[in-house]
């Protein structure tokens, strides 16, 4: 197994492969610097049974970027599945829709929270990570929600035969 992550932002997880950006060292070479750290990896992320990606937007850099080495790995590996977690524009979608009954912006009834998620969801939708989460979701083999929560959401037509909920 190895593990190529940012280290989940102020969480700092254990990892293999470092993809920090360290912007205030490197400014705006920091996304060079991640792609390079990406380059010269490539031997340990190619050739895998199964490579799991955390959400649509899984190495610290542009929608495009990680549509792009999506792809790579979806060619390279056997199967690559996608984490259901918070941050993505279809759990908010459903969520304005009342799917599930209770959730981080919705509950008796009614949106709630909507001023202190704006901003975390206008990132969301942004037209480059939007289309970076249909991408991602869509062609994925397999679609796993550690929350009910989550799995409420991602239950519709398009994903049933490859979602999955293991808590």
């Amino acid at each position: 197994v190895t593990l190529m992550s940012d280290g989940n932002d102020w969480h700092n997880s254990p990892r293999d492969i470092d993809l920090r950006r360290n912007m205030e060292r490197y400014g705006r070479w920091s996304g060079l610097m991640v792609l390079w750290k990406i380059v010269c990896n490539l031997h340990k992320i190619c050739g895998n049974d199964i490579v799991q990606v955390h959400n649509y937007q899984f190495v610290p850099l542009m929608g495009w970027w990680n549509m792009l080495i999506f792809w790579f790995l979806k060619f390279t590996n056997k199967r690559i599945i996608k984490g259901c977690f918070a941050d993505d524009p279809h759990l908010f979608r459903q969520q304005a829709k009342g799917i599930p009954a209770y959730s981080d912006t919705f509950w008796n009834g009614k949106l709630q929270n909507i001023e202190e998620n704006k901003e975390r969801m206008a990132f969301h939708f942004m037209p480059q990570f939007d289309k970076c989460w249909h991408t991602v979701s869509y062609h994925t083999d397999a679609l796993i929600a550690c929350l009910y929560e989550y799995y409420l959401c991602y239950d519709v037509s398009e994903f049933h035969k490859k979602l999955y909920y293991i808590p």
